[in-house]
């Protein structure tokens, strides 16, 4: 009875540099116009006191950008207390909340900010989960559906439109906020049942339908490299000499940009049929989650002054734990835009502006990059993958 009991407390952890999370379990009822969750429970205090717990359910706690996330509440009422609402439905899968505010729309931060931690936070439901979206975003919901249903087997629901005012909602569990590591990685020693980045890359093949499960480089065809450029920041001025200059070191070459909201599926797949993406931006970068394992990833990494550290720990950690080898090409001053407006380039503030800069790499340099990327492919006598 005791340990019954306990279960049914609010678990909450709010000491994450990151996130907040907190776990519900027991009869678990929740009011979307109220943007309260009410958790009867007979271990709560009677005569009209309530335990409270306030949470945000995204991982960029305490950041400027959490004035955008809606704050939801847990109360904690004796059994018999009448402020409870009466149930209109009631669900036997638990449910996961999150929200779809902050900087989401940013494949990069879609992938950190959302779908990672909603990976780690509801993957060991195996599907038998409701996912509700907070700050709900329909273009987005849609955009990453395919991936969605895979985590939950039941439809999206909305905790702002889709449960209306006379309408409450009654689960046996929920989890307010996902659970935040570090970018783009899943650290399996800390997950229920040991699932890893490579599940997370599993369900992407699944959802979007990536048929490459590794690079084959030379070994079955000429070689492709990915170009991803954008065409207003970050965008590679020479990129016709850079494609040039590959097609003579024997790559296929083609180029590809996700733009806003066009079709994730089509894209994905594109990156998937690459051996070899060179890309500048973190949008960009985070791109090789749909690369095939033993693919090449090549950052052309921002000017001088304080972002070693951003690109160890924001790509090339996160490529090596998803089978993926890292390179990265530094560039110069003169090969940035920014050498226009800033001629010194070694002060560490000039990384501020990094997203509103042009390249345009030494053919010469990178073509020893691309050398370099041509080696760590799989060779023509290598034995395929198991």
């Amino acid at each position: 009875m005791i340990e019954k009991e306990r279960e049914k407390r609010p678990i909450c952890d709010t000491s994450g540099k990151r996130s907040d999370i907190c776990e519900v379990e027991g009869d678990v009822r929740v009011q979307a116009n109220s943007t309260i969750f009410f958790l009867r429970s007979a271990t709560a205090p009677g005569g009209g006191a309530a335990a409270v717990w306030l949470i945000r359910p995204y991982v960029r706690k305490g950041s400027l950008t959490q004035s955008d996330v809606k704050q939801w509440t847990i109360r904690q009422l004796a059994a018999g207390d009448p402020a409870a609402p009466a149930c209109t439905t009631t669900h036997a899968a638990p449910a996961v909340v999150f929200s779809a505010a902050g900087f989401t729309g940013n494949i990069f931060y879609d992938l950190t900010d959302v779908l990672i931690p909603l990976f780690i936070t509801s993957y060991h439901f195996h599907s038998e989960v409701h996912l509700l979206v907070s700050d709900n975003k329909p273009w987005w919901v849609a955009r990453y559906l395919p991936l969605l249903s895979r985590l939950s087997r039941y439809e999206v629901i909305d905790a702002g439109d889709s449960i209306g005012a006379d309408e409450v909602r009654c689960f046996p569990k929920v989890i307010l906020g996902p659970v935040f590591r570090r970018e783009l990685r899943v650290d399996a020693s800390l997950t229920r049942s040991g699932y890893s980045m490579a599940d997370f890359r599993e369900l992407l093949v699944e959802s979007f339908g990536l048929r490459r499960r590794a690079a084959e480089g030379r070994r079955c065809r000429q070689p492709r490299l990915l170009i991803i450029s954008r065409k207003k920041a970050r965008e590679f001025h020479n990129e016709r000499g850079m494609a040039e200059m590959a097609r003579s070191l024997g790559f296929e070459v083609v180029t590809g940009d996700l733009d806003g909201r066009s079709e994730l599926d089509l894209f994905a797949r594109l990156v998937n049929t690459a051996d070899v993406m060179i890309a500048a931006g973190e949008a960009e970068l985070a791109n090789m989650v749909f690369l095939p394992p033993a693919a090449v990833v090549v950052q052309v990494a921002a000017p001088p002054g304080g972002v070693d550290w951003p690109a160890r720990s924001s790509f090339r950690e996160p490529a090596e734990g998803m089978g993926l080898r890292y390179l990265e090409y530094r560039v110069k001053e003169d090969e940035s835009s920014l050498a226009e407006s800033y001629p010194v380039l070694k002060d560490p503030i000039k990384s501020l502006y990094i997203d509103n800069r042009s390249l345009r790499p030494h053919l010469s340099r990178l073509r020893l990059t691309l050398l370099e990327a041509l080696q760590l492919l799989p060779q023509p006598d290598s034995q395929p993958p198991p």
